[in-house]
């Protein structure tokens, strides 16, 4: 693949319709949710910097993604997180972006008991 990138990753940057249904595949195959590309990207980003979306299966897959262990506080190499990437994406309004914050935005660790 290119980049060194995983099966995940490449089904994540697939465009087609069908693309939702191989990741959600190779998840309950046991695809590893914590990897990382060359430029430091987890599948949280590649998820939510899709051009196309559907937004009831990325919020679902961002929920599996999640519960499998990606982290939403890491920072790609440029210092973007998945957030941003929601935020930057520009086509949803608040509401219809609402289910993906709860999943999206969660405490960093160290600052949650100050």
């Amino acid at each position: 693949f290119a980049n060194d990138d995983s099966l995940l990753f490449w089904a994540l940057r697939n465009s087609k319709p069908d693309a939702y249904d191989i990741v959600s595949f190779l998840l309950d195959e046991g695809t590893d949710c914590t990897v990382r590309s060359k430029t430091g990207l987890t599948p949280l980003h590649v998820l939510l910097g899709r051009k196309n979306w559907n937004l009831a299966a990325t919020i679902s897959l961002a929920k599996r993604l999640t519960d499998g262990g990606a982290d939403v506080n890491t920072l790609d190499k440029k210092n973007i997180s998945a957030i941003q990437w929601i935020i930057n994406h520009g086509v949803y309004t608040e509401e219809q972006l609402a289910p993906l914050y709860p999943i999206c935005v969660q405490p960093i660790p160290d600052c949650a008991d100050r």
